[in-house]
């Protein structure tokens, strides 16, 4: 079983190993879905990707670098569902991230990280291999990971990550049925009007152009929120969410006039218009503190905890 020193000592060359990594090409592959069916090559990139200029996909087609089924194609080529297109991407360097990353528990089923921010936890958008699913393959390319939970990438606290299928379908089936208790800490701008109060917004599932996601017209998902204490117009919270939306925490506190501290694209939704979802400091004040699950091994109720970083300390 692994400590938490051979841990810390595995990531020490991740920085080294990745930065290797980004000097390679990148090959992107996308696989043309059911409602692409018929639709041109470039209606499928300027519809899916409406963040990037036409004239870019244009391009790529022209010279031969968007190919379909591994071919070159035309922009108005008829597409059909289950195709296969690809394009290569140059070098190009990847935003820093923090790895820090604490292993706080290791069983032979499951280990509990503490992940520190900015860190992505899965590929996306301006990230392929600063993400803590790159970096622990990477540092343990003989081990399997299965990331139970997803954390934003300024989202500090506790990831839980199974070792092999069965403890992540065991896992995995707590999450989907609701049967965890996630306790995060929220520093918010402002002070609530109640000590406890909920909202039950619905979260949209589709992606603004900056990644990130919007309040909708249902109740399909739900966040408690109880009062700590006040520091002049700032206020501690505990948050208790009881369904697991992208960004799910910040939008229900923003809709309720009390954006989270160093959350400026969410307070102010004209902020992702020019600046990208992932801020590149860690400056937001939301942090995944305890975790209540089932052992996939002894069976019995077991919580972990994180303590958060030291920019909390005025606040505790």
């Amino acid at each position: 079983m692994i400590t938490s020193s051979e841990f810390k000592n595995a990531l020490i060359s991740l920085p080294q190993i990745i930065s290797e990594k980004n000097k390679e090409y990148r090959t992107f592959k996308l696989s043309v879905k059911k409602r692409f069916d018929g639709h041109s090559l470039i209606d499928l990139f300027t519809e899916s990707f409406p963040h990037v200029q036409r004239d870019f996909w244009l391009a790529k087609i022209t010279t031969g670098n968007l190919l379909v089924d591994g071919k070159p194609s035309t922009p108005n080529h008829r597409l059909r569902a289950g195709q296969i297109t690809q394009h290569s991407v140059a070098p190009k360097p990847e935003p820093l991230v923090n790895w820090d990353i604490h292993l706080m528990e290791a069983t032979e089923s499951y280990w509990v990280l503490s992940k520190p921010s900015p860190l992505p936890v899965h590929a996306g958008g301006r990230y392929l291999h600063n993400t803590l699913t790159s970096g622990l393959k990477l540092a343990f390319p003989d081990r399997s990971f299965h990331l139970i939970n997803r954390l934003d990438a300024n989202t500090t606290g506790i990831v839980l990550v199974a070792l092999n299928k069965q403890a992540a379908n065991f896992l995995s089936k707590q999450f989907e049925n609701r049967a965890v208790t996630k306790t995060y800490l929220a520093l918010v701008e402002g002070r609530p009007k109640q000590d406890t109060f909920s909202s039950n917004q619905g979260i949209s599932k589709t992606k603004t152009p900056a990644g990130g996601r919007k309040l909708v017209a249902d109740s399909h998902s739900k966040t408690d929120f109880s009062y700590i204490k006040s520091f002049e117009n700032e206020s501690l919270l505990r948050v208790t969410p009881h369904s697991g939306h992208t960004n799910q925490i910040r939008l229900h506190l923003a809709g309720l006039g009390l954006p989270i501290k160093g959350d400026p694209g969410y307070k102010n939704p004209e902020y992702f218009k020019t600046h990208p979802l992932t801020y590149s400091v860690d400056g937001l004040f939301l942090h995944a503190w305890k975790l209540k699950f089932t052992d996939p091994e002894s069976g019995t109720e077991k919580e972990v905890s994180a303590a958060p970083n030291k920019k909390w300390a005025p606040y505790l």
